[in-house]
């Protein structure tokens, strides 16, 4: 894909999961890991199997990252639960949206998420507790579904989107 604008140097590029590099690879887990609200071992695991990827590169670097991760009803059901609001348990989930700090408040996950959507069109869900993640998540149409419920983390209020 071409520059998000002429005027910017960051590059959205559409990538397969098993198809990353070593190197990427390890760079998406990093910059995921610092973002602190996903489980790194969990990211390490279901990177590689997610259906859809987007990473954003400053020249050749990572520095941005997002996923369309695989189905897992299992999951998306015990989601359902805890935000007491049904959906289909096949459901794929939107996930992984993570800006390397140096990289934070350029519009880039807005371009991630975009990015996302226009590789699938089937509808999502995605869980947060980062009020900036529910911005972006509502201005690409996600709509808050249910009752928030705890995470894993301290003090973490999650909440349920649902694209329809």
């Amino acid at each position: 894909m071409k520059a998000l604008t002429n005027e910017n140097p960051y590059h959205l590029e559409p990538v397969e999961g098993s198809g990353l590099s070593e190197v990427d690879y390890a760079h998406c887990i990093k910059i995921i890991k610092s973002g602190g609200a996903v489980d790194p071992a969990s990211a390490r695991r279901e990177l590689r199997l997610a259906s859809h990827v987007v990473v954003v590169r400053k020249e050749a670097k990572i520095v941005a990252v997002g996923a369309i991760k695989r189905t897992r009803s299992d999951y998306s059901h015990r989601i359902a639960i805890k935000s007491r609001f049904e959906f289909a348990p096949g459901t794929p989930e939107l996930g992984y949206v993570s800006v390397d700090r140096d990289h934070q408040h350029k519009g880039l996950s807005l371009q991630i998420v975009n990015g996302l959507l226009g590789m699938c069109a089937a509808k999502l869900f995605a869980t947060t507790s980062s009020p900036y993640m529910r911005s972006t998540l509502e201005r690409a149409g996600f709509q808050r579904r249910g009752q928030t419920w705890k995470g894993t983390r301290p003090a973490a209020e999650l909440s349920l989107w649902i694209r329809p």
